[in-house]
């Protein structure tokens, strides 16, 4: 194994362990940085030491990058570069963070993707809630959407995550684990807790009766048909094809519903820091977002009814 394999693997489990990462970064930045490193090989030989690496070859990257990623990964990919060789000087593995003198590319400014609510209700009719694999499903979309959870977050859910203690009829709340580590507090509304419910019933016969529920899914709140854990990834083909189903554009996503989730409850008053806690979002930065979003539908309104809005032909 090359020194380099060797210092990420050791790198990824100190994003692991310190910094919280999820399985889904930790999966980017090893690939990030596998590719980084195999780019480096092809360039300088496959015996080239992390000190032989200097700034003007990792630009030399990412201008081989630019040619074949939007910037949005382009800017990804430098930041694992970036966090790596930052771990390498404090471990004193190199002299100097020659990544650090690379600014990270200016991102674009693309506005979330979300559907309306009528678009919403659309996709909530397609889960069949005759079977018990729809009633799942059905389960799965309204949580997503009642609490703008992460994919990541719902899968990861167990079934002491959420508390049912409010009265009868109401919704309840969810301890999450979001980025970091971070615990926050999020609340459900009365029709994901009824769809939950109605899971709960099902939920330890979803699967073959030759089949045995996973020790380790034995917590889960969402498991799959072969008694596993849901996946993430499985969340996002539930939801893909249900959007399919229910011609919605392609690009609904369980973020999709997510980005829904804010910019509905800015639209009905809602505070923006309290987005911003049922987010999980660090910075009011991040959130505010969503008030752009409300000021582009509000300019495109005030276009189609103000009478001189419109330049004449």
């Amino acid at each position: 194994m090359a020194v380099w394999e060797t210092k990420r693997e050791e790198f990824l489990q100190y994003m692991a362990q310190s910094k919280g990462a999820s399985p889904h970064t930790l999966r980017n930045y090893g690939q990030d940085l596998a590719a980084f490193f195999q780019y480096m090989e092809s360039s300088i030989g496959a015996r080239f030491s992390l000190e032989k690496i200097d700034a003007m070859q990792i630009r030399t990257y990412l201008v081989h990058l630019h040619g074949i990623n939007v910037r949005s990964s382009v800017s990804r990919k430098l930041s694992a570069i970036r966090s790596f060789y930052r771990w390498l000087e404090k471990k004193g593995f190199i002299k100097e963070d020659v990544a650090s003198r690379i600014p990270l590319p200016r991102a674009g400014k693309k506005l979330p993707v979300f559907m309306s609510v009528a678009e919403v209700e659309s996709l909530l009719q397609i889960p069949d809630r005759t079977l018990k694999e729809g009633r799942r499903d059905y389960a799965i979309l309204e949580l997503l959407y009642s609490t703008g959870l992460r994919v990541s977050e719902l899968t990861n859910l167990n079934i002491d995550s959420l508390d049912f203690s409010s009265e009868s009829g109401e919704g309840g709340s969810i301890r999450v684990k979001g980025k970091g580590g971070k615990e926050r507090l999020v609340v459900f509304g009365k029709m994901a807790r009824t769809a939950v419910e109605q899971y709960f019933v099902d939920r330890n016969s979803l699967f073959p009766k030759n089949a045995s529920l996973e020790k380790k899914a034995e917590k889960a709140l969402f498991i799959s048909l072969q008694g596993t854990r849901l996946t993430p990834r499985s969340v996002e083909r539930l939801v893909a094809a249900c959007a399919l189903k229910a011609n919605l554009s392609n690009e609904i996503s369980p973020h999709t519903l997510r980005h829904s989730f804010a910019s509905h409850l800015l639209a009905n008053g809602a505070d923006l820091r309290l987005i911003q806690e049922l987010l999980g979002h660090a910075s009011l930065s991040t959130t505010q977002k969503y008030t752009h979003i409300e000021m582009h539908n509000l300019l495109r309104e005030y276009d189609k009814a103000h009478p001189l809005a419109r330049s004449s032909s």
